[in-house]
């Protein structure tokens, strides 16, 4: 099945340098990459493994389940030397939990206007 969305589950097709790379066994930067700034979540389901209750994994929530922005920063300035494409937020809970969220969307854009930001979130007033 051929599809015309770059972005679909067919997506290297498009990126004729992937396609060759895997061919000849040498690694290329990333299409698209998956960022999680947060591990948290205002959900409480039972079954999730990020609900304490249910998996005592995040009892000890530290400093360290939170990317810091600076950091952040820097990885978004590399994207764009490498030529990443797509960047989704989403997280092990909610990115818009993130307190330096909307910062880190203005500054995804401004790195690079040709990137497609997306973010999975569970806020129904977001969706």
């Amino acid at each position: 099945m051929i599809t015309s969305n770059k972005y679909s589950n067919y997506k290297i097709i498009w990126f004729n340098d992937k396609l060759i790379s895997l061919r000849d066994n040498y690694v290329t930067s990333p299409i698209y990459v998956r960022i999680k700034p947060i591990n948290r979540c205002t959900h409480k389901c039972f079954f999730c493994v990020y609900n304490g209750d249910y998996s005592g994994m995040h009892q000890d929530i530290s400093k360290q389940d939170i990317l810091d922005k600076n950091k952040l920063f820097e990885i978004l300035n590399d994207f764009k030397e490498i030529g990443v494409k797509a960047v989704t937020y989403s997280g092990g809970g909610e990115p818009l939990l993130y307190p330096h969220i909307t910062e880190i969307f203005k500054k995804t854009k401004d790195k690079n206007d040709n990137l497609i930001l997306t973010i999975n979130t569970n806020n129904k007033e977001n969706s």
